[in-house]
Parts: C-alpha cells; structure tokens; sequence
C-alpha cells in the first residue's frame, strides 16, 4: 500500500460520485500512480517506514554516509554490533546543514568520547541504522493529529484487524471531512496502520496492522490516532498522474526518454507537464 492519495480523494479528483465508482479499479491506479512516482524519482520513497541499513567502515570514521533517506535514529552502532553510539554523540545532517531533512549523514561530535567509528573483525556492515527512512521535508509535522482515538473496548488487541473510533466521517484537524479515509496510513503510539474499509455506520475501520516494519501492538481505549500526510507537491503529482494513467487506461501511448541523464528514465507521451515538474524536483541524484 502506502499510496499518496487515498481512495476518497482520488475518487474526488476523477469528478465520481460514490455510487459511480469502480472501488478495486481506482485503488490499482491509486497504487499504480504512487509507485510510478516512486520509480521516476530513481527509487525515492515518500512515506515512512522502520528498517535497519547496514554500512561497510568508512574511509572517514568520523561521519557515515547513508543511502536513504534518514528521518529519524532509534539505534546506531558501530564496530559490528558491539558498541552503541547515542544521540549525544553524533549530529545529523543533510550534506553541510543541520536543519535540513531528510538527513544523509551522521557525523560523529568532535568533543564527544565516541569520536570515532571503529570495526572488529571485518570491515563489512561494520555500522548499523535503525531509523524511519523516507524522503518528507517537513517531518515534525508530517503526522497529523485525527482528532479521534482508539475506542474498541478496553483496547484494541495485536491482532486485531478492527479499529472503533468515535466518529469515522468528522472532521480533521482542519476541519475537511471525513478525517479517515481507504488507503490512509496510520500511526497510533510506535505501530503504523493502513485503512482498507472505513464504515461510517459503525465508526470502524478495517486495518492492516504492523506495516511499514513496524510491530503490532495492542493498544489501551483513548489512544490517540495521527495520519500520515505526505508533502502537497507528492499529492497533487499522484493525483494528476493517477488521472492520466485512469484517464488512458485503454490507450496505447509510446514513451519518451525523460532525464537521461540518470538513465532510462521514461514517461509516457502526455504526462501532464506539473507531474514531470515534481519528478525533477525530488528524484534522487545519482552521483
């Protein structure tokens, strides 16, 4: 999953009212679009996910290069395994900057008592980052407030694939209705969630626990519930491409030859100009 835009919302942009649409179909081109994006920008990915990367020693030992997109450290070790390098020790960083996101590096404190990264044994997967890696220029704010918590009785259970909330259709932090939708992603304490139904009538919604590399835990009545909102620029580019790859579903259109320069990228003949705009803008740099 992880689309940028959800069903409700693309469903708005084609212009179909809900006894219109056809559910399975703009879902696919609802996924299609997000990780057609995904591909046009060398493999640059928009929405958050848990994981640990792993890096050889480098020539430098004071600062590790990584190769994603880092949002967020939980963990950084070094000399393979063995010794923990904590966050008072070492700065992020994107290139020269410190307050720029996402990060691309971690560069080890000149003050600090782990001044240097070290390896025993081999020099392979010397470094270890445990972190939320995907590309979001305004990450402090990135998950939203729903206005809405877990309401299953008591609480919600780890394996549970039903989420009671008060009031499915209400409004959202700026007011805009309703706050959850199909396709969304949601956070509620350290586990992210994707909606795959949403009942009005009920006020559940139907999850997919533990995605994303996180764990599914159960979580306590009164939990608050945040959403996942990807940048304007991604949705509005998802949006439009979604529509044109809807739009053409029963065309046949040749491809043209976009940025050679980082090599066999392509798009078809007729992508509105703004989606290739946005490509330009975030796709990854090959250096």
């Amino acid at each position: 999953m992880n689309e940028y835009v959800s069903y409700d919302d693309l469903r708005e942009y084609l212009g179909q009212d809900s006894g219109d649409a056809d559910v399975i179909l703009v879902k696919r081109f609802a996924e299609k679009a997000s990780r057609q994006f995904d591909r046009w920008c060398l493999g640059r990915r928009f929405y958050p996910r848990t994981e640990t990367r792993y890096y050889d020693h480098p020539k430098d030992a004071t600062r590790l290069k990584v190769d994603d997109d880092l949002l967020a450290v939980t963990t950084f070790t070094t000399e393979n395994g063995d010794t923990e390098i904590t966050s008072g020790n070492y700065y992020l960083m994107c290139g020269g900057l410190y307050n720029l996101v996402p990060y691309d590096r971690l560069v080890l404190k000149t003050n600090s008592t782990q001044s240097h990264l070290a390896f025993s044994g081999t020099m392979q997967q010397a470094n270890a980052v445990v972190g939320t890696w995907g590309y979001h220029e305004d990450w402090d704010n990135a998950w939203e407030d729903s206005q809405d918590t877990v309401e299953n009785t008591t609480s919600i259970s780890a394996s549970g694939t039903s989420l009671t909330v008060n009031d499915a259709d209400g409004a959202d932090l700026y007011a805009l209705t309703p706050r959850f939708k199909v396709l969304q992603l949601l956070k509620i304490e350290d586990e992210y969630l994707n909606v795959t139904a949403v009942n009005t009538t009920t006020n559940a919604l139907t999850v997919v626990r533990g995605v994303n590399g996180t764990t599914a835990a159960a979580h306590v009545q009164d939990t608050a519930i945040y959403i996942y909102r990807p940048m304007p620029d991604i949705v509005q580019a998802t949006l439009e491409l979604a529509k044109y790859l809807y739009m053409h579903k029963d065309a046949s259109d040749g491809d043209v030859t976009m940025f050679p320069e980082a090599g066999a990228v392509t798009v078809p003949q007729g992508v509105p100009i703004t989606v290739k705009w946005a490509v330009e803008a975030y796709r990854r740099r090959v250096l």
